[in-house]
């Protein structure tokens, strides 16, 4: 298996080699794209009947059709490419329009006037492509084969990615290939189409392909597509990145490349340098070939203008071991059971810190103090516990020894803050002393290891082939496959080395495999009447967890785990305050899954030309698949400082690694995979368009598309929710039950039959060099699950066991010690019974589910067409979101997200005004009590909850989000024209929204204060950059043969330069405002905000020269302040600062990244045939970034700006064309 590659890849690349002429041409492209218009004698009357044939010049390939009775024609369903168009009609001469450039997926207008005279005498009408797009109100961003091997794009994440471009050169984008947003819409929801068909993916929207893409060298050209599209495309929220490969032609045509990256090449970056140490390694090497034409079996078959081929092979190996930040480990000491440095302030850092009226010092006795009038502490008071004794902060206590003291909770301190070996829990033990913790490499308490990225060591695969067959001059066939795979360690915690390290590090092993398949047929039945049916398959297998050394291996009973599996080592994960541990990086990975999803799609697309209209009517069919298959884990089990504290003072006293050392932890978790589970999801869609020609000048885009939402389901009824409105016998019949599918009945929801998009657009042309264009459309994303898997659907038939909290009536007991039998589940699996998910984190779906979100476009643009083949467009760009993707509380427990608009247990946040009650037991408050035989040790917060037998209650299908987006997009745009392209766009933009993302739950930017009450996250989105201006260019000196100078020889040295580069500068980055330290009662959401108390955000201008140590002051402390808070840390109410501040950003961002290459003909007279030496430069003047990077309110670097960053970068390369 380890060379599966070389048999797939070099097997019918030989063959073809073999079976291939060689000739020098251009590439020919992919589907689909169309050609229409007028024809008009010379008095400007329509000519009906007239024979139009359009000849594509890379493969000969002829399109026939015949004017209608208003004299207009329409050639869909073309590839791009390079054409030819012949017009002939009794007593005309016959025209010929030459060099007509169809872009991807573009419907151009070529109108074509006829002069008097014999059919025999020829007239050549044209020799130019138009640039105006005077047929559609669409708005259209192309992108050329030539412009898009010339434009400077390093190899990122493997491979050049394919959608690079868009975010680095067109308006409207911000963000990268793997997290962008484009016209304000929610990230992860445009729509990408491979040969026409969606990407796809089932557990992503949309937006993102990096580990799901076809090389850059397949690429024959893009388009990006926003505005009024056609109802022929869903669209997504607000556009379409449409791809096509090359096809071969009837010569033979290759290209082999090679791309450099080495740490030896590249400058230092600032925090390297300033720390006195030396690059890091960093060695990537990527390299592939393509290869295409005409099929030939010399004496059998001889593909020449009728079968073509085209393959492609790329591979990449990287090696990065740069430094990213730091990580926490426990120190040497602590792992000695020795704390007592936590009292040192010099060691811990907290020394004098006034926080909630209590004045902190590390070894000093805590006080409360009443605050001046400038906020200083006046009137303090020592505090003491029950028994008298002095409350030190930093002091660890015994959990063991917890009692009533007059009414009050008291533990013993341990002494010296020391924890005698004889007091640990044997399995702590044996994960300290016999698996082993890496050492910290720094003498700090936190950040005391370097971090490096996330995937040091990377190899890539891409393997495509493409096939197209001219059945005759009425039907062409076409297909294509691509393979990707993708082999890497990852981290979802804070990786660094060794690696794979021993079991307790969190790194995981990750292998990705895509797999693409397209097939199409366009076929002319009658001169009239057009059709294109096409099928596509995608396939993307997802297999990542723990390193397949730990896999098995019985684990858990080694190191003294009881009850549990021996799949894997378990999780340890600690959280609190920083100088509490609660930074302390995770144990373990405790995953293995393997998740193979994505979609199988079928097109039909018929098209009808009468009279002035063009009609097209189609029908999709996409039905998404994704199945889980996954391990047993080993337990979760999470450490607190609470369960070493001294109850009453969370923020002063105990440690997480204390807790741990002890075994005691805060809660703990137990996941059981026993079934394998395949989900689908159908959906059809019907759409009818017109593109009315009403005059050679005036054309009426006008149609509907309408979506058919089917629920999904389970393919034998294995699956199971909660139904919110079935009575739970084990809650007094409470609503809120389990609720299973079943062979008969395996949907739970309603399929939605009122999803539909209108479109509607106008395009005039004003005159021969300004068209005006308006239009509306309206559409949305796919109905899928958005989510890694299915799992809240699988109680019943899987099943977790939880020990969310302590049992005794002492709410800071440990829920379970690490050395204690873990419980079982109450019931053997399967099991029906409608209350065996009490007490669990449930999943449930609206009625109305398959009822996804919409978003309204609309679009006035006016194109002017300047001298020297270039267009100036100025565009209005506007959009309205509506039931859009609300977000998941669903996420993986190695990756810390929180939920946003999906969470339907949520209690209101005015229940805050309650104070600590809400931590404390309902033992201790039996009026809250919601129902008889409620479990006394859990909170009251959770038995105010709407259903309180659960604790999380997701909503799998959360459209419950809105945006708004306003901008004015101007560009000026010159294709790559004799040596000349360029393309300078500038947004001026607002994007306003709830929810920034619509991928999985750990992509989200923020969480939400208070379920209830969604326009506190009402704000400017993470996406927002208000201006934005973005340069490419492409120069090639006009010296060689043909050009503008020929210099004989000297072409060789001074001839076949060409200089490129993309320029970006934007406004800063939009900036939210965070606090840390609240006990946030359950049911209250992942966290709340501080308060904005003063307009005077900030402490002047952006900086200028920033400190690299210690950072610049730039956000106004002063101007933010943590929310009330109780004694022991609980909220009083959430707080007043926005999501992200309105009128305040971090410092600008300038980027430049250059390109030069210099090419050497092969042959003097095949101009195609080349070799070529390149260099790209990122951050050519070697600038440092400036980032605003602690927003946490109390912090000591709240609100400074850092330099970080830069270091030039340098990619070499070299390639070969023929």
């Amino acid at each position: 298996m380890r060379h599966w590659w070389k048999r797939i890849v070099l097997a019918p690349s030989l063959l073809f080699v073999c079976l291939t002429a060689v000739e020098s041409t251009a590439w020919a492209q992919g589907p689909v794209g169309t050609i229409n218009g007028s024809i008009l004698d010379p008095t400007g009357a329509v000519v009906p009947g007239a024979a139009v044939v359009a000849v594509n010049n890379a493969t000969g390939v002829e399109s026939r059709t015949t004017s209608t009775s208003a004299g207009a024609y329409t050639l869909p369903y073309l590839p791009s490419g390079t054409y030819t168009i012949r017009v002939s009609a009794p007593n005309f001469k016959t025209s010929t329009a030459e060099n007509v450039i169809l872009r991807v997926a573009q419907d151009l207008t070529v109108n074509i006037n006829l002069e008097v005279g014999a059919v025999s005498q020829q007239v050549t009408v044209s020799d130019q492509a138009p640039l105006l797009d005077a047929g559609t109100a669409e708005i259209g961003r192309y992108i050329s084969v030539e412009e898009y091997k010339s434009w400077p794009i390093l190899v990122d994440d493997g491979q050049r990615q394919i959608q690079s471009f868009i975010f680095s050169s067109l308006p409207g984008t911000s963000g990268s290939t793997f997290q962008g947003s484009i016209n304000g819409g929610q990230q992860y929801s445009h729509e990408i189409l491979i040969e026409g068909i969606p990407v796809g993916r089932s557990d992503l929207s949309g937006g993102n392909n990096n580990e799901f893409s076809p090389s850059a060298e397949a690429i024959g050209e893009f388009k990006l597509q926003t505005g009024a599209m056609g109802a022929q495309y869903n669209g997504g929220q607000t556009a379409v990145a449409n791809f096509d490969i090359k096809s071969g032609t009837n010569a033979l045509r290759g290209s082999a490349f090679f791309y450099i990256q080495n740490e030896a090449l590249n400058a230092l970056d600032l925090q390297t340098k300033t720390a006195g140490n030396k690059k890091a390694k960093f060695r990537e090497n990527n390299w592939g070939y393509s290869l295409g034409g005409p099929v030939e079996i010399p004496k059998i078959y001889h593909g020449r203008n009728k079968t073509f081929w085209f393959t492609n092979f790329e591979k990449t190996h990287l090696t990065t071991l740069a430094p990213n930040n730091f990580a926490t480990l426990p120190t040497v000491d602590f792992k000695k059971g020795d704390f007592s440095r936590l009292l040192d302030p010099n060691f811990t850092g907290v020394n004098g810190q006034f926080v909630n009226g209590l004045l902190e010092t590390s070894g000093s006795q805590v006080q409360h103090c009443d605050e001046d009038a400038n906020g200083k502490p006046i009137n303090c008071v020592k505090l003491f516990d029950a028994l008298g004794r002095p409350v030190i902060f930093g002091q660890i206590y015994d959990p063991s020894t917890t009692r009533l003291v007059n009414g009050q909770v008291v533990r013993d301190p341990f002494s010296g803050n020391m924890i005698q070996e004889s007091a640990w829990d044997p399995v702590a033990k044996n994960i300290i002393q016999n698996v082993g913790i890496v050492d910290p490499t720094l003498d700090t308490m936190i950040k005391n290891i370097t971090r490096i990225g996330s995937s040091p060591f990377f190899d890539l695969h891409i393997f495509g082939l493409k096939v197209d067959h001219n059945i005759s001059d009425k039907h062409h066939l076409s297909g294509y496959y691509n393979r990707s795979y993708r082999n890497r360690n990852n981290n979802g915690g804070s990786p660094y080395l060794p690696l794979p390290g021993p079991a307790t590090e969190s790194w995981q092993k990750q292998v990705t495999a895509g797999n693409m398949l397209r097939l199409s047929l366009s076929s002319t039945l009658t001169p009239s009447v057009l059709n294109r049916v096409a099928a596509g398959y995608n396939r993307f297998l997802n297999t990542n967890g723990a390193d397949p050394s730990t896999v098995n291996q019985d684990l858990a009973q080694k190191i003294g785990l009881q009850n549990l599996p021996g799949t894997m080592f378990p999780v340890i994960k600690f959280s609190g305050n920083e100088y509490q541990g609660g930074t302390v990086k995770r144990f373990g990975v405790g995953f293995v899954d393997s998740a193979p999803n994505g979609s199988y799609v079928y097109q039909d697309d018929l098209t009808w030309i009468h009279g002035k209209h063009s009609f097209r009517f189609g029908y999709g069919y996409s039905r998404y698949f994704y199945n889980d298959r996954s391990l047993s884990d080993a337990g979760t089990f999470n450490f607190n400082p609470q369960q070493t504290d001294l109850p009453g003072f969370l923020n002063q006293t105990g440690h997480a690694f204390a807790s741990f050392l002890l075994g005691a932890t805060r809660s703990a978790s137990h996941g059981i995979s026993l079934l394998t589970q395949g989900f689908r999801q159908p959906e059809h869609a019907l759409y009818a368009m017109d593109d009315w020609k009403l005059t050679p000048r005036l054309t009426v885009n006008a149609g509907l598309r309408w979506e058919i939402i089917s629920p999904f389901y389970e393919v034998t009824g294995r699956m199971s929710e909660v139904d919110l409105t079935s009575p739970n016998p084990d809650a007094d019949n409470r609503p809120g039950a389990l609720v299973f599918a079943g062979p008969s009945h395996r949907r739970f929801n309603n399929a939605y039959w009122r999803e539909f998009g209108p479109r509607l657009g106008l395009a005039y042309q004003v005159s021969n060099k300004m068209v005006v264009r308006a239009g509306y459309a309206m559409t949305n994303t796919p109905p899928i699950r958005n989510d890694w898997g299915y799992g809240g659907f699988t109680f019943g038939f899987n099943g977790t066991v939880n020990v969310p909290h302590s049992e005794t009536s002492f709410v800071d007991d440990p829920a379970i010690y690490l050395s204690q039998p873990f419980p079982s589940l109450s019931a053997p699996l399967p099991n029906t019974d409608p209350a065996s998910a009490n007490y669990n984190d449930v999943t449930t779906t609206a009625r109305d589910a398959n009822r996804p979100g919409y978003v309204q476009n609309w679009n006035f643009t006016i194109q002017y067409q300047l001298p020297k083949d270039t267009v100036l467009e100025a565009a209005y760009i506007g959009n309205k979101g509506t039931r859009l993707w609300g977000g998941t509380s669903a996420c993986p427990y190695y990756i810390i997200c929180g939920w946003n608009f999906s969470e339907y247990n949520a209690l209101p946040s005015s229940l805050l005004s309650k104070g600590d009650i809400l931590n404390e037991t309902v033992s201790q408050h039996p009026e809250f009590k919601p129902f008889a035989n409620f479990d006394d040790s859990l909170t009251v917060a959770q038995a105010l909850r709407p259903y309180p037998q659960y604790f999380g209650v997701e909503e799998a299908f959360p459209y419950n989000s809105d945006s708004n987006y306003n901008s004015l997009q101007v560009t000026v745009t010159r294709h790559l024209t004799k040596g000349l392209g360029f393309l300078a766009a500038y947004t001026w933009s607002k994007a306003i929204g709830a929810v920034d993302s619509s991928g999985p739950g750990a992509y989200y930017t923020s969480t939400t204060q208070d379920y209830y009450n969604r326009r506190l996250e009402r704000s400017v989105t993470s996406f927002n950059f208000p201006q934005d201006f973005k340069l490419t260019w492409v120069y090639e000196t006009p010296i060689g043969k043909g050009k503008r100078f020929d210099l004989g020889f000297g072409n060789y040295i001074v001839g076949g330069w060409q200089l490129a580069a993309i320029h970006n500068y934007h406004s800063g980055d939009p900036i939210p405002i965070f606090e840390t330290g609240a006990y946030v009662p359950a049911g209250i959401g992942f966290g709340i905000r501080p308060d904005e108390v003063s307009s005077s955000l900030t402490l002047g201008g952006a900086p200028g020269k920033v400190d690299v140590n210690t950072g610049t002051p730039y956000l106004n402390p002063a101007a933010f302040a943590k929310s009330p808070l109780t004694g022991i840390g609980t909220p009083l109410r959430v707080g007043t600062a926005p999501r992200f501040l309105p009128n305040v950003r971090g410092p600008h961002h300038m980027d430049e990244t250059f390109r030069m290459s210099k090419r050497f003909p092969l042959y003097k007279q095949k101009e195609n045939t080349f070799f070529q030496l390149g260099m790209t430069m990122t951050n050519p003047f070697n600038r440092t970034g400036r980032y605003v990077q602690d927003f946490t309110v109390g912090d000591a670097d709240f609100g400074k700006v850092f330099a970080s960053g830069g270091g030039r970068v340098l990619q070499l390369d070299a390639r070969i064309e023929f």
